[in-house]
């Protein structure tokens, strides 16, 4: 049996969410770098992996009982994610856009380079993760559901994965770009109340996008290759 040690962060994050939790709080990406060992993610950041090691462990022993993700079948995992994750950008990414038009046209003068900038990053964010609920939500789940892991070659959804996956990496790309943009969703000692609320709530879709994409690149889209790599 593996070590956290030896594990990826990938792997430990899909097998506990409290893990999850301990990566989130010392900025580890755990959803799209999911193939990195524990430890190089852990040098990266310049943490000690010997003290995140430990605190996985702790998290672990103290694991709640949320719902194992892993065993659950793939029909529960895809309703939760359209259920949590789906549902949240439909009803939040409209309002933070809202809201952050109305920012910058009541602090533009002193702030509009960075709020300009953070529109035009997150507007584009916007319109690329709403493509790929679209085909998400009326192509490939779907489709998982009606096969339930009896591939063929001709009706495995590996290339529709691969774009999937390369969209959540730029995705999280622009979300390191609002975190850098924002100074770790810092707001200027000027801003108002609607400004610390901006920021806190991009805080929030970051969280929420890392444990969405979590379950997809981490879960669902390897259970996924593993049932199409099966002989026939």
């Amino acid at each position: 049996m593996q070590t956290l040690e030896e594990m990826t962060v990938g792997e430990i994050a899909a097998r506990s969410s409290a893990s999850a939790r301990v990566f989130e709080t010392h900025g580890i990406n755990f959803c799209c770098s999911g193939q990195i060992p524990v430890t190089e993610a852990c040098l990266a950041r310049g943490l000690n992996p010997a003290e995140i090691v430990h605190h996985l462990e702790q998290a672990e022993h103290s694991e709640d009982g949320p719902a194992n993700w892993q065993t659950a079948s793939t029909g529960s995992l895809i309703d939760h994610i359209l259920e949590q994750h789906h549902a949240y950008l439909k009803t939040h990414l409209p309002s933070l856009q809202a809201r952050l038009e109305g920012v910058l046209r009541a602090h533009s003068a002193r702030h509009g380079d960075v709020l300009s900038l953070l529109f035009a990053t997150f507007r584009g964010m916007r319109e690329q993760l709403e493509a790929r609920l679209l085909q998400q939500e009326t192509v490939l789940f779907p489709l998982l559901r009606a096969l339930d892991g009896d591939w063929g070659p001709a009706s495995h959804p590996g290339g529709s994965i691969q774009i999937l996956m390369e969209g959540h990496d730029a995705t999280a790309a622009a979300l390191a770009e609002v975190r850098r943009m924002t100074s770790n969703y810092t707001s200027p000692p000027d801003a108002c109340v609607t400004f610390d609320a901006l920021y806190r709530e991009l805080h929030e879709l970051e969280i929420d996008l890392h444990r969405h994409f979590h379950l997809e690149n981490n879960i669902l889209f390897p259970r996924v290759r593993k049932a199409g790599s099966r002989p026939l």
